[in-house]
């Protein structure tokens, strides 16, 4: 007997333990796109743009209430860290930045222009 794990365990198991644990966010791959997610505050990035096919843009869009940015472009992401933050964007390959963050260490992460 083989049981699955529902296709919500991340939202419903892993994530919970991981806040609960003080990890300020949760980057993973899955879709072959760029996805930001805002979990009750907490940042979560799929990122899956990094050489394979790309997702179609409407296949992208999963209609999650906690999406907040879903694009279908191939693309890298990057962390820069300091002792008060760590500056998180999302790049294009022709170098346009798609989205850039701010990661607080309590969690909090804001959208910079």
């Amino acid at each position: 007997y083989v049981k699955t794990m529902p296709e919500s365990a991340v939202k419903e198991y892993i994530l919970p333990l991981l806040w609960e644990h003080g990890f300020q966010g949760y980057f993973a791959g899955h879709m072959h796109c760029y996805e930001r997610f805002d979990f009750d505050g907490h940042l979560v990035i799929t990122t899956g743009g990094g050489g394979g096919g790309l997702e179609p843009q409407e296949r992208c869009d999963d209609g999650l209430a906690e999406a907040r940015h879903q694009k279908c472009v191939h693309h890298h992401i990057g962390v820069e860290l300091d002792c008060d933050q760590a500056e998180v964007w999302a790049r294009d390959y022709d170098g346009n930045i798609i989205e850039r963050l701010i990661l607080y260490p309590d969690g909090r992460h804001e959208l910079q222009p």
